[in-house]
């Protein structure tokens, strides 16, 4: 009946999304590569952390193209030394962002 076209619907609008934020990864992975000194590169990569436009749907646009870049085999592969560090840059800044704050614990046990 009616279900299955609302979850028809609904799957529809997960794909739309999904498409629309690889879009915005694929855009923001372009920018990273343009950026030509790696100042800038490091730059941009901690304030997209900061701001969000690194997100899971942004590491899985890099990942598809690090394995892309990895299966290609022309001299075009400078790329991947470009990929790899901004994958473990990308990674240094989102950790950097989980941990809490070295200073918490002890202002927790100083109320106590």
């Amino acid at each position: 009946g009616g279900g299955s076209a609302a979850w028809k619907a609904l799957l529809e609008d997960i794909q739309v999304l999904t498409q629309s934020r690889m879009e915005k990864g694929k855009e923001v992975l372009l920018d990273l590569l343009e950026s030509g000194e790696i100042t800038v590169l490091d730059r941009k990569i901690t304030q997209g952390v900061k701001s969000g436009a690194m997100d899971p749907a942004f590491v899985a646009v890099l990942n598809l193209n690090i394995d892309d870049a990895q299966l290609s085999d022309t001299d075009e592969n400078a790329r991947l030394p470009m990929l790899g560090h901004i994958y473990t840059r990308v990674q240094e800044e989102l950790e950097k962002r989980a941990k809490p704050s070295a200073g918490v614990v002890p202002k927790l046990f100083r109320f106590a």
